[in-house]
């Protein structure tokens, strides 16, 4: 995966250029040894374009789906600051934690998707495979099904007949989701939606919060200005809505006004966020007081993310039990009948 690529990287190159090593040496060095050859390439031109004079932080801002502009903006301040080694071993810890976030939540989405798959499978070989005989049987006895299992022939039959006009209403249906979100308007709207779903919500917005102040802390520290870190960061949390109230705080700052009073006026940021900040603004150290928001809302994430698993995996897995018991229900009590069936 490309972000493991990129964290692999990262940390080989901090560990090169704070031994000291020349840059375009260890970038040669890196791209020979890439295992993936996309990546590989994509350091190769890299390399020659370093070695053309240009700057290192303008070659990587060619590539901008592998380097992100937080990447970019720490590279560059690393540069002019002479910290280059500090700044990409930031940057590493950054990308480690966030792939950790990612890791925990493709897990907690693993089991889910592999209940409705199983669903999915018993649906199909119930409806038409077994259940058509027992009615092709009963029919020839003229007698009735029982209530259940006509009732699941009776879906399946809908979801057979009409299988074409589901899909392509619900093709038509994605079709146009994707093309309202694909609007700044729809966007906005729909990650604002995302924010209230129950359970789900409050743990984006914990990620968009601790993933915004990780990425401004790094900045900060690496001597990026303030308001170009709040622009730089406010996409890495992956929500419009919270991106375009982080593009407004920026541009209050800008007019004059107090950083703490910036984050007071969204109410997203008020509490814990607005505190932190208020007393980094106050001691003229921003970079710790966010370092220590990002680690407080990871931490709570974590920890809302193993509530949300452990209360909604055994609901998942009763209503699925109780679905795929069901067919079996339904599948079983033509059996009971059908000695009786034969008798007659």
């Amino acid at each position: 995966m490309a972000s493991t690529d990129l964290l692999i990287f990262t940390k080989q190159f901090a560990a090169m250029i704070r031994s000291n090593l020349p840059l375009v040496q260890a970038l040669e060095s890196l791209a020979r040894d890439s295992p993936r050859r996309t990546f590989r390439n994509m350091l190769n031109n890299v390399v020659e374009q370093v070695r053309c004079g240009r700057d290192f932080h303008r070659a990587l801002a060619d590539h901008p789906k592998t380097f992100n502009g937080t990447y970019i903006g720490v590279v560059r301040a690393g540069m002019q600051s002479g910290q280059l080694g500090v700044a990409l071993q930031q940057i590493s810890e950054y990308l480690e934690s966030h792939d950790k976030i990612i890791k925990k939540v493709r897990a907690a989405l693993i089991y889910p998707a592999m209940l409705f798959g199983s669903f999915c499978v018993t649906f199909h070989v119930m409806v038409f495979g077994i259940l058509p005989r027992f009615q092709s049987l009963f029919q020839s006895y003229n007698k009735a099904l029982p209530a259940p299992t006509q009732f699941v022939l009776d879906v399946g039959h809908i979801y057979g007949t009409y299988w074409p006009f589901l899909l392509g209403g619900a093709v038509i249906a994605g079709i146009c989701f994707f093309a309202w979100v694909r609007t700044v308007e729809g966007r906005v709207t729909f990650d604002r939606l995302k924010l209230r779903i129950p359970l789900f919500g409050n743990l984006m917005r914990l990620s968009a919060i601790a993933r915004f102040a990780q990425t401004l802390a790094i900045q900060v520290q690496n001597s990026v200005g303030l308001i170009e870190s709040i622009r730089v960061a406010a996409p890495a949390n992956n929500n419009k809505y919270i991106e375009r109230s982080l593009l407004k705080i920026a541009d209050h700052i800008e007019q004059g006004e107090s950083i703490a009073h910036a984050f007071e006026r969204e109410s997203l940021f008020q509490g814990v966020v607005q505190q932190m900040i208020s007393a980094g603004e106050q001691s003229g150290d921003l970079g710790t007081p966010l370092v220590s928001v990002a680690n407080y809302f990871e931490s709570l994430w974590a920890q809302r993310l193993e509530s949300v698993i452990s209360t909604v995996n055994p609901l998942l897995t009763a209503s699925m039990g109780m679905l795929i018991s069901g067919m079996l229900v339904a599948a079983f009590l033509p059996v009971f009948q059908v000695s009786g069936l034969a008798v007659q």
